[in-house]
């Protein structure tokens, strides 16, 4: 009788013991599915601005993109033209 009653305790301690780590792994397995989700749309990021940059390489010999930075981020104009500033703005 005692030897069925350690059994079943012993029985019962495993199973106990099994259940914990299943769902210790499960949990283990659902935090590394959302990483993994996370770093995949950091991939995708990474991608289009990896793909916007290679746009920007390509297009930055063209006369417009010198145009456009010269005007806008140095202040340059032709010599035959007035800049005017809006001083109420």
């Amino acid at each position: 009788m005692k030897k069925r009653f350690f059994v079943y305790i012993l029985t019962g301690l495993l199973l106990i013991y099994f259940v914990g780590m299943l769902v210790s792994q499960q949990i283990k397995i659902n935090e590394r599915e959302e990483e993994i989700e996370l770093l995949q749309s950091e991939i995708e990021r990474v991608k289009e601005e990896s793909e916007e940059l290679k746009e920007e390489i390509e297009n930055a010999d063209s006369r417009e993109t010198i145009e456009s930075i010269a005007r806008e981020e140095l202040g340059l104009v032709y010599p035959d033209e007035r800049k005017f500033v809006d001083s109420n703005g």
